[in-house]
């Protein structure tokens, strides 16, 4: 007796329905993780770089940390980074998770103008606040006697570093329009009907950016390495001193005088907002990078919208880079409380010093509160036995 087996071979068509299948798999996974990281995300930055930029701005306020230039940087620095958050996040996930309550009409074009010209814009000032902040470190290790205003001069610096923003980004007031519910990534795009303007800004514009954006990183990155350089060397001195001392007095070294204990804590915060400068800028970098690397690769590629598996793709790209871009705002104060401790010392004192200030505080009106209850309880017990005594009074008489 033979046995027969049939072995059947896949069609053309199964298989081309199997790769179907997958793809769209493949695209119902994009959709959902974008939807996840958009749903969650925003507050989650929101809330975090809130509270964290609030900590900042007290804690470069403090006496220790207000007569350096640095501090007037991270100041603005946070500032502007709290106010982003607040405005364009919120925005964006009422865009993302609620699009229908949106009027897309010409008015809102306005509202537009206004998210793609501050937009962009205050992530540029963020970069060029970091670069002129390490440059003005740099320049201010390497002229140390220069008897100039160092906070006054970080002030100028902040002015001119506004001005430079705001010509940089001025043509998105006139070509932003509001975009089709269709589209996810964003809620403002340019207006790509003017075709001038579209050739510009798909075959200039991200390069003009990138190259900006660059140029900042070239300067934050040379600063630095004069900064390291002088945190070396000055390492090298003081072991040495510390060395020469113990060798010609035999011993420990000798106990400061109150004016150089006075020279050194000075130079101690010096050295602890170098650190936090240094490691700022190493977050700064790897988190702002990929967003402008993204804007050059999405100009190069054809219908990055409109076709839908690139629009998929493309959306949650465009999510994975521009929360990383704003996790740069809510980072910073971790990185100062990691690598200054006289940073953390001042937060943890404030924070000690605000709480108690509000246990008295609430203390203060509930003892007040108990005396005022009191008082009204002496009264009511006042006014009933006079009543009382009234009463009799009238009853002897009948």
């Amino acid at each position: 007796m033979t046995t027969t087996y049939t072995i059947k071979m896949p069609t053309p068509s199964s298989t081309h329905h199997n790769a179907t299948l997958t793809s769209q798999k493949y695209s119902s996974d994009i959709n959902d993780a974008t939807t996840t990281i958009n749903a969650f995300m925003p507050w989650l930055l929101i809330i975090v770089g809130s509270v964290c930029n609030v900590f900042i701005i007290l804690g470069m306020r403090n006496s220790k940390f207000r007569s350096l230039s640095t501090s007037v940087f991270m100041t603005v620095g946070a500032f502007n980074n709290l106010t982003s958050l607040v405005i364009l996040l919120v925005a964006h996930w009422v865009h993302l998770n609620f699009p229908n309550s949106i009027v897309r009409s010409k008015g809102a074009d306005i509202l537009c103008k206004f998210f793609n010209f501050y937009g962009p814009g205050q992530a540029d000032l963020g970069i060029m606040l970091m670069s002129a902040m390490t440059a003005d470190r740099a320049y201010a290790i390497l002229r140390p006697l220069t008897s100039v205003d160092l906070v006054k001069r970080a002030k100028i610096v902040i002015g001119v570093c506004v001005a430079v923003v705001m010509v940089k980004e001025f043509h998105f007031c006139f070509t932003s329009v509001i975009v089709d519910e269709k589209r996810k990534d964003r809620l403002c795009d340019v207006d790509y009907n003017v075709t001038s303007y579209y050739d510009f800004y798909v075959n200039y514009w991200p390069w003009i950016d990138t190259v900006f954006v660059t140029l900042c990183f070239v300067v934050m990155v040379t600063s630095n390495a004069v900064i390291i350089r002088h945190v070396q060397k000055s390492r090298k001195g003081r072991q040495l001193q510390t060395r020469e001392d113990n060798s010609s007095t035999g011993g420990p070294p000798r106990t400061r005088s109150s004016s150089t204990m006075t020279v050194h804590g000075g130079e101690k915060v010096a050295q602890q907002v170098t650190r936090m400068l240094l490691a700022e800028s190493l977050a700064f970098i790897l988190l702002s990078y990929p967003f402008s690397l993204h804007l050059v690769v999405t100009s190069q590629i054809q219908d990055p919208h409109t076709d839908p598996e690139n629009g998929k793709a493309n959306a949650l790209a465009f999510s994975v880079v521009f929360y990383l871009l704003y996790a740069n705002k809510c980072v910073n104060f971790f990185v100062y409380c990691i690598s200054g401790k006289k940073f953390r010392k001042t937060i943890l004192n404030d924070v000690l010093c605000r709480l108690q200030c509000c246990r008295f505080l609430i203390r203060k009106a509930k003892n007040r509160a108990e005396s005022v209850s009191t008082q009204e309880t002496h009264t009511c017990r006042r006014e009933k036995v006079q009543e009382i005594q009234h009463y009799s009074e009238d009853n002897s008489q009948l």
